[in-house]
């Protein structure tokens, strides 16, 4: 819709320009505005405007001089033939400056509606200029009823250059009627989303993935395993598979009626432990679905020296806050991508295992923390 309303725009624009080069190549008539100039004599250098009959008032008893019918050059002839009476050698230019007035109606979409103001002869894309439009605007529809008769006309072929002949020539007292795009009424988008509140349809139905489009997504804070779909005025609740739906699953990115509502919670923070051979153990906040390896790298990392990373263990926390199930994981080889790095829930355990020492390293150790012995070390 944006790429048609910028070609709309430039075609309103052209239009505009092509209306007053045809205007000064054309025939004038009643109410046109004109410019004159002779040089050497400011009297007869003015602004005239053509009244009734097509006359213009011409000072220093010339009179009357009537233009109806002639354009530019043939007006500029006459007004040179006149000044011959005056003037040694005159020379006179005629300059088209304004067109004739008329008065429209203005109806529907458009930002200034009722009575408007014309130039004489403009077109359906001059008037919908000047009254001004929004995206809601359906230009496909657009009517202009004169009298008893009712024309049907369809801009976004005139704008794409499929029918140049559409946009007509509009007529005094005429009613330009333009509808609303959107019919199709509204659905509701709440919680944790980048732009909350109603999305008009422009079709009777629309993909959950289609509305995530429209409004940028979720945040950071959304739970995207918790998204529901409430029907219309009905209490029925849809759970909705977001990854599933983002990637296109015919399944899971269902279709979205007037009436529905997306509902997006916040995710809640939740806790998970890491004891063992790392730096900082302890308990983590997390309010995102983090993996074990990002989880580990919270906790300062480990190293292979000391941590045996081949048997690192998590264990779930059930429902009624008992330790549950306890799964193994190789760290080194989800670090070298030969294995999945799972997803942790609210409440797992981590625990890495320290590496046993032998008897010559924990002999060393000891010795170590001996300030007096320190030599035999190196011993």
């Amino acid at each position: 819709m944006r790429k048609i309303f910028i070609l709309f725009i430039l075609a309103a624009a052209l239009a505009a320009m092509g209306s007053a080069i045809f205007a000064d190549a054309s025939a004038l008539e009643v109410g046109d505005r004109i410019t004159v100039a002779v040089p050497g004599d400011e009297d007869f250098s003015k602004v005239y405007e053509l009244d009734a009959q097509g006359n213009i008032l011409m000072p220093r008893g010339v009179g009357l001089v009537n233009l109806l019918g002639k354009n530019t050059s043939e007006a500029s002839e006459i007004i040179c033939e006149i000044m011959k009476k005056y003037l040694v050698n005159p020379t006179a230019v005629v300059t088209f400056m304004e067109r004739a007035k008329m008065r429209i109606f203005m109806v529907g979409e458009v930002k200034k509606t009722g009575l408007l103001e014309i130039g004489k002869g403009d077109r359906v894309v001059q008037a919908l200029a000047s009254a001004g439009y929004g995206e809601s605007a359906d230009l496909s529809k657009v009517t202009v009823q004169r009298g008893d008769q009712v024309i049907n006309i369809d801009l976004t072929k005139y704008i794409s250059g499929e029918d140049l002949l559409c946009n007509i020539e509009l007529q005094s007292n005429d009613t330009v009627v333009v509808p609303k795009m959107y019919d199709f009424g509204s659905i509701m988008i709440l919680g944790q989303v980048n732009k909350v509140g109603e999305i008009s349809l422009k079709a009777e139905t629309i993909t959950f993935r289609e509305v995530m489009g429209l409004i940028g997504g979720v945040t950071l804070e959304a739970d995207t395993g918790a998204i529901t779909v409430k029907r219309g005025e009905t209490e029925e609740t849809i759970n909705v598979n977001y990854k599933a739906a983002m990637e296109d699953d015919p399944a899971a990115n269902i279709l979205l009626s007037d009436g529905d509502t997306i509902f997006v919670p916040q995710q809640e923070t939740y806790f998970v432990t890491v004891i063992g051979a790392v730096p900082k153990s302890g308990q983590f906040p997390m309010k995102t679905r983090l993996t074990l390896s990002e989880v580990i790298g919270l906790a300062g990392g480990i190293t292979k020296e000391t941590a045996k990373i081949s048997e690192v263990r998590i264990t779930h926390n059930n429902s009624d806050g008992t330790l549950g199930e306890t799964n193994v994981y190789d760290v080194a080889k989800i670090l070298e991508g030969e294995a999945d790095d799972p997803l942790l829930t609210r409440g797992d355990l981590i625990y890495i295992p320290h590496k046993k020492k032998t008897v010559l390293q924990t002999f060393t150790g000891v010795l170590s923390a001996i300030s007096p012995l320190r030599w035999f070390r190196n011993w």
